[in-house]
């Protein structure tokens, strides 16, 4: 095609769409125009009300539910710095609810005051140098002045703890807590992730002594009223220390530890009363999305008075206590230092027929009788069997154990045995606690039968942390408990 041609063509609908447009903007001319006439309609009156009247409802509603919502806040803050954070808070709450309301109240109702009006013109002005330093100045005096209240109360927490601070290790892991005291020489020893294995979780370093005595609890104690230094840490990802009852929160970072101190001012037992809760519980959560078991890292503090917090304290065992298997890594040299260890290894294991002199082939007359020589024995075995640390693996040195009770079992058949486990109470669900006291009753069950003993004379129940041998979270209560019956007697327990 010849290009004059294609020029004649692109001119042609050039002009066209001009006057298409020129078309529309005549006629939005005159919609505008017939508009004006209509800007004082009633519909105009009614929008100019409906600002002042949704103004009311909003705050009115806002006011009337906030001291309704009240009940389900925090109670007060368990902590002195907590106070001071609590004040940040409110005053800020204060501040912003006065600069919303002040600022809708001109909103909403400048609309109503300054609905359109035939004949009234607004007054332009393109700007005024008073207003804007009066809005730019304010607010950063405001501004200010909450950063310095803050950046004091966030100074303090994260500061130097006070030199008689109570201190203790806190470690993050996928997903769980795991806790450190630094035992009665108040030292802490060193750590290295390298040192992870099973039964050092906290990869404490087995050469230095520091670490013989620190020990490993299932929940937190403090004393109320003394300062408290958390030391943070992290073994995978990011965790978070969150202390909702304290106002603390403190990130854990792997290969960053991170530290806050703080003060509680009511022990467990007060703040059952104050909140009227008798189940009530300090708790430490993961405020960090962890992975898919973050829900589960919920761990109990107890703040104590401080003759219970000291009583615990000096209660609580190494953690080096019923942990063969790390001992045996650590220099026979050192392993003098280890609270409790010499004791320990004075202490004979327990062997076939030397406890009480008792013949274990020596047959019953009456088979509806279990004699009080049985059962005496029968006590002695029972306190005799250990499982390695959270396992159901039976330790080697009570083996011989239960090859004694073998024998007695044998000798006596006309006895059948429930077997019991029993845990303390861990930092698991009470759930776990009973699945693992029955495992270990199965595993007992299992050696018995291996061993010649008939499945038809046992039994083997887990009873959890319920049945406590002793009052608190003692590793007395992690035990074996035999129950000895036969078929015309009643059922007697043996503790």
């Amino acid at each position: 095609m010849d290009f004059k041609v294609i020029l004649s063509i692109i001119a042609v609908v050039l002009i066209l769409a001009v006057l298409f447009l020129v078309y529309r903007i005549t006629t939005i001319s005159s919609a505008i125009a017939k508009a004006e006439d209509k800007k004082d309609s009633t519909s105009n009156k009614i929008n100019a009300i409906l600002f002042p009247i949704f103004f009311i409802l909003l705050f009115g509603l806002a006011f009337w539910y906030s001291p309704r919502a009240a009940k389900y806040y925090l109670p007060e803050s368990a902590s002195i710095t907590g106070v001071e954070s609590d004040n940040l808070f409110w005053a800020s709450i204060y501040l912003i609810t006065g600069v919303v309301f002040i600022t809708h109240l001109l909103l909403f109702f400048f609309p109503y005051f300054y609905q359109y009006k035939k004949g009234r013109k607004a007054n332009y002005f393109p700007d005024n140098n008073t207003l804007e330093i009066g809005w730019t100045v304010v607010p950063a005096i405001v501004l200010a002045g909450l950063v310095a209240f803050g950046w004091s109360t966030w100074s303090t927490i994260t500061g130097p703890s006070p030199e008689n601070s109570n201190e203790l290790e806190i470690m993050g892991f996928q997903f769980a807590w795991k806790v450190r005291y630094p035992g009665k020489d108040h030292k802490f020893g060193k750590y290295y992730f390298r040192n992870i294995q099973a039964g050092n979780d906290l990869g404490l370093n087995l050469d230095d002594k520091d670490n013989y005595d620190d020990f490993i609890p299932n929940e937190i104690h403090i004393p109320v009223n003394e300062p408290v230094k958390f030391n943070i840490r992290a073994r995978d990802v990011l965790h978070s220390v969150f202390l909702p009852h304290f106002r603390q929160k403190m990130d854990a970072v792997p290969g960053m530890p991170t530290s806050l101190w703080f003060t509680p001012r009511f022990t467990t037992a007060e703040m059952r009363k104050k909140t009227n809760n008798p189940q009530f519980n300090y708790e430490l959560a993961c405020t960090e999305v962890c992975g898919k078991g973050h829900y589960s890292m919920r761990y109990i503090l107890v703040v104590d008075s401080k003759e219970d917090y000291e009583k615990w304290y000096n209660s609580s065992n190494s953690w080096l206590t019923d942990n063969d298997d790390i001992i045996k890594q650590i220099k026979p040299e050192d392993r003098k230092f280890i609270p409790n260890y010499i004791a320990k290894q004075e202490t004979p294991v327990i062997k076939v027929n030397e406890v009480l002199n008792i013949d274990t082939t020596k047959k019953v007359a009456d088979a509806n009788v279990i004699s009080e020589e049985v059962l005496k024995k029968s006590v002695e075995f029972a306190k005799g069997i250990y499982f390695k640390l959270l396992t159901v693996e039976i330790k080697e040195e009570s083996l011989p154990v239960l090859d004694g009770f073998v024998d007695l079992l044998k000798a006596n058949s006309n006895v059948n045995v429930e077997i019991q486990g029993h845990t303390n109470k861990m930092n698991i669900t009470e759930k776990m606690n009973v699945s693992l006291s029955q495992k270990r009753a199965d595993a007992v069950k299992k050696y018995l039968i291996d061993k010649g003993i008939s499945s038809s004379r046992l039994t083997s129940k887990g009873f959890g942390s319920s049945k406590p041998a002793v009052e608190g979270n003692s590793e007395e209560n992690r035990r074996v408990e035999f129950k000895l019956s036969t078929k015309g007697s009643n059922v007697i327990s043996l503790k």
